[in-house]
Order: C-alpha cells, then structure tokens, then sequence
C-alpha cells in the first residue's frame, strides 16, 4: 500500500477475512466500512470495494448496503433499453411497421416524448386520449386521414350533452382530443412518409434523426436530467444526459457500416433493435460522498485511503482464462515480429490478470481487506485464491477472520 501504516502496524492496516458466502462476506465489510465512518472519521468517498465479477456481487451488494445506510456508487455500464428515450425509439419503428396498432401508438405516448414542453396538455389528457381510441376503436389512417372525431356516446368522458344537443362541455373535450390527436400523428406520420421514401440505410436514419429533432428530444433529455438533479438522483442525470450522444452514435456507425445499401423495412427495424439492445452507457462517479463499488478491470481510483478487496477465489482472481483463436502464442510472436497487430494471446492476458490484482492491492493508502467465500449461493465449494496463499507468506503474523452470518472471529 502507498503510504500509510508502518510495517510494524500492519495488523491494523491489512485485514483478511474467510466468510461463509457472499453475504456474510459483504455483511462484514459494511461494519467495518461504519467503524472507520464512526471511529476514525472516514468519509464514504476514501472507501472502495473491488470484485472481479460484479455481477457476483451486485446483487448482494445493493440490499446490505441499503440495510447499513451506506451510499455507494456502482461502478458498471448500464443497459438503457427500457428507458422511455429508447421506448419511443422502438415504438415509433412499430407504429410505422404495424400500421399503427393502438398497442404501438400509446408505446410511443407514454414515454411522454410526445407531450408539449409547454405543459399545456399533460399525461391525464393523454389518458383521455387512450380511453376514447379504445372506445371508438380508432387505429391505422383513421389517425391521420384529416376527418374530425366524434363524440362517443358510450365513453365516461365527461363529453356530456344538454338538452339542446352536444353542450360546450363536449365540445371543449373534442378540441382537446383532437390537440393531443395532432400531437401524436403529426410527428409519427411524417416519420414514416420519410422512412418509406428512403431509397438506403443512410436515409433510413436520417429519418430517424429528424423525427427525435422533431419532437425535441435534446431538449426534453436535457428537461429530465435537471429534474432528476433537483430529486438528488445525479447518477440518473448522467444518463439521462448521455442518451442523446449515444443513439446519434449508433445511428453514424449504421450509415458507417450500411449507408448506401438498400434493406426492408423490417430488416432496418431489427438492426436498429439490435444496436438499442447493447447500448450501455458508463456513467462517471457523481461528486458525491459515496462508495465506489467496482470491478478491478473496470474501476481505477487514486484517492482511496481504505479498499476492500472481495471474492478472492481460485479460478476468479485471477480469472480462469480459456485459450482462444487458432495461433498459438509462438505463432502470434512471429506475427508481431513482421507488424502485424493481433490481439492479446494468453500469455499476455495472465499477466494482464495479475497486473489489475495488483492495483487492486495497491490502491490505498491506509488500509486493506482482503476476503473470499468458502462457498456460493447454491453450497457449491470455494477454494481461496493462490492470492490468499501469497499474501500469507508475505505476511505470516496476519490474523486471518471468519464471518460467519454475521459474526466475525479472529483467528491466528
């Protein structure tokens, strides 16, 4: 470790711990995490927890930690299929391919990218809008085919008449059924008269493209990423903001890889799917008093006072590599040799193993925990790391714990 405690002290600054399972294991590093919090003053910002698998432990994490009250920050790349950005994305695609089914159209009107920035019509006037659609049974070209809606008689709508014929109050609603019909068809029918005129990929996405212009999409990401700033989620922020730069970039590499080909409609759609479905983003920890929860080939830090190191099992730290590709390292070397640049082969990649375990280690500057499972979540056996066996002829006055379901024994 970088600084820190004497060797004489070590006792204090290097701790190692077996644990019953993941959760034992866990448990006991959230009190030590409080102790140095209560005891010695620690901030939650100089303490960090490095796995090999995150999602080994995210799991497990993330329900203790909410048990002891700490913050922490997950340091992962987050799926954003279902985020109401990509919702609409994908539901526009199907209004277009399915003839604007009723299922498809409110996909699209419920990720709440179609309401005006103004406010002047809300969610609950969309509501409206969906229960007059499924009452008068509207779908396809009656959406667009310029023909005033009329009123339903069957709906509890508030479309009331009077004794005279249809009174104001009904025809107030109407005007506001067809406003929020306008709001919906307006933007989706000119995305799909666009897509079906495209003669390539590349004006496929442009199509794309000038719909979330359309509808403003920068502007209302921008919107939910100071509401959610505002409710204390910046981590939901970050994402928010980074959406927009991350589809234009999946929309450059289609044209990139496909711009001038000519494909159908469904075969664009199910690219488009496809790209949605892997994009990550990877979020940057928010300047907050929190945890940094991470994976050691992921997560890098040089502000940690205190790190604990999980998971130290055979075959996980360091990881059980499998030999891939048909070169052989000899013939890889030969290769690098005469220029040409091919992947890491195996021999580089242990070492590449051993190299994250060893900035791992070294990451704090005043303490370190070490610790493994002796088992999973199913009783299947663990065995500890050669790790644990090194660390231990380095160090052979350490006083090795267990954790056992919420108890911890020291022993020598």
């Amino acid at each position: 470790m970088a600084g820190g405690t004497a060797p004489g002290d070590m006792s204090r600054s290097l701790l190692m711990y077996g644990s019953v399972n993941r959760l034992a294991e866990v448990e006991g590093a959230a009190r030590e995490m409080v102790r140095l919090a209560r005891d010695e003053g620690a901030r939650w910002r100089d303490m960090a927890i490095f796995v090999r698998n995150l999602q080994d432990y995210e799991h497990v994490i993330r329900p203790v930690f909410a048990d002891y009250e700490i913050p922490f920050f997950m340091d992962k790349k987050a799926s954003i299929l279902h985020h109401p950005f990509m919702e609409f994305i994908r539901g526009a695609l199907d209004v277009v391919l399915r003839f604007w089914r009723y299922e498809d159209v409110f996909r699209c009107v419920k990720s709440e990218f179609l309401l005006p920035l103004d406010g002047s019509l809300t969610r609950e006037d969309m509501d409206v809008l969906e229960n007059y659609v499924l009452a008068s049974g509207i779908q396809g070209y009656r959406w667009y085919d310029g023909r005033p809606w009329k009123s339903a008689p069957s709906l509890s709508l508030e479309l009331t008449q009077d004794a005279n014929g249809e009174g104001m109050a009904a025809n107030r609603q109407l005007r506001r059924l067809e406003q929020c019909r306008s709001l919906v068809s307006t933007p989706l029918s000119a995305f799909e008269k666009r897509l079906k005129r495209s003669g390539n990929v590349r004006e496929m996405c442009a199509a794309v493209y000038h719909l979330l212009e359309q509808i403003e999409a920068p502007q209302r990401l921008d919107t939910m990423a100071h509401a959610a700033l505002v409710q204390g989620q910046p981590q939901l922020a970050l994402e928010h903001r980074q959406l927009w730069d991350a589809v234009l970039g999946l929309l450059d590499q289609i044209v990139e890889m496909m711009g001038d080909e000519t494909l159908e409609l469904e075969m664009f759609s199910g690219i488009l799917e496809t790209g949605l479905k892997d994009l990550k983003l990877g979020l940057v920890p928010p300047a907050l008093d929190q945890v940094l929860v991470g994976s050691t080939d992921r997560t890098q830090t040089s502000h940690v006072r205190h790190a604990f190191l999980l998971g130290i099992n055979e075959g996980i730290m360091p990881s059980n590599l499998q030999e891939e590709g048909v070169l052989s390292d000899q013939e890889r070397v030969r290769l690098n040799e005469v220029g040409l640049e091919l992947a890491p082969g195996m021999t580089r990649r242990l070492l590449d193993e051993r190299f994250l375990i060893y900035g791992a280690i070294t990451a704090a500057s005043h303490s370190l925990w070490l610790s493994y499972p002796i088992a999973d979540e199913e009783g299947k056996l663990l065995i500890p790391s050669e790790v644990i066996r090194q660390i231990k002829r380095i160090f052979p006055d350490l006083r090795e714990g267990y954790l056992s379901g919420g108890l911890a024994e020291a022993n020598h």
